[in-house]
């Protein structure tokens, strides 16, 4: 008798192509499948709630798979764990009824996007920071932020130069949706404390959807910096955001700045 099993994965997304397997590199959808053979010694398939980029770190991928070996939450996680690399660890693992599917039934996304805003990078955070050396005006990376909160048609923040796609729920593997309208829940541009490390102004803008086109978090992440530093004015991104421009908003961030907070249902 099958039984389905939901886990929450923490990554480094710096060490693998992405989620999604691909011929190019190694995976981390590869990567959980093939550890999860060695231990059930059967051929698993998993889906997540969704793909993330290379580079693309998380604190809360979720990822669900069915097996017809009878083994418990408990000896899956430490079997898991036990062969996994350091880069992967699994948080946590429960079954759940059959019919869940972690892609399809989630309801809210968050991500995070860190920026080191001082004048030397911090060495211990750099490989999940982005480092911006020029002054930022937070208040005005807020107001332009408010523009984006609410269901709209998101194409100037999505990738350019993509396939068109029949399917919209394919919009995470790199191809053009045929709905890009998306809603942003919450938006928040902060100075995020890292004591541990002793960094200072370390800057986190945290975005809260009911999902994301390819992209679209860190091409908002680059027009909110050019707020920030001034060359755009914050009222303008309403303007960027009505003209489904990909040309008018900000660049595309670097990927290891970009993490994937949580999944909800």
């Amino acid at each position: 008798m099958k039984q389905t099993f939901k886990l929450i994965v923490s990554y480094r997304g710096t060490d693998f192509c992405g989620w999604q397997k691909q011929n190019n590199g190694n995976s981390l959808q590869e990567t959980v499948e093939e550890t999860l053979a060695r231990i059930l010694c059967e051929k698993v398939g998993v889906i997540a709630s969704g793909r993330t980029d290379a580079g693309v770190h998380s604190l809360g991928q979720v990822v669900a798979f069915r097996t017809d070996v009878n083994r418990s939450a408990e000896n899956i996680i430490q079997g898991l764990n036990g062969l996994l690399p350091d880069s992967v660890r699994i948080l946590s693992v429960q079954k759940v009824s059959d019919d869940f599917h972690p892609q399809f039934q989630a309801k809210k996304k968050a991500y995070r996007y860190l920026i080191q805003n001082t004048s030397a990078a911090n060495p211990l955070i750099s490989p999940y920071a982005y480092f911006f050396p020029e002054k930022l005006n937070l208040k005005n990376m807020r107001q332009a932020g408010a523009y984006l909160v609410g269901r709209h048609d998101f194409t100037a923040f999505q990738a350019s130069g993509l396939r068109p796609s029949k399917a919209a729920s394919s919009a995470e593997g790199g191809r053009k949706v045929k709905d890009p309208v998306r809603t942003i829940y919450n938006l928040t541009v902060r100075e995020e404390p890292l004591d541990l490390f002793r960094a200072v102004g370390l800057v986190g803008i945290t975005v809260v959807g009911s999902g994301f086109l390819y992209k679209m978090v860190r091409n908002i992440v680059g027009t909110l910096l050019e707020v920030g530093r001034g060359k755009i004015k914050p009222e303008a991104v309403q303007g960027i955001l009505e003209s489904g421009d990909r040309r008018k908003a900000g660049k595309t961030m670097p990927a290891y700045g970009l993490t994937l907070l949580w999944v909800k249902y």
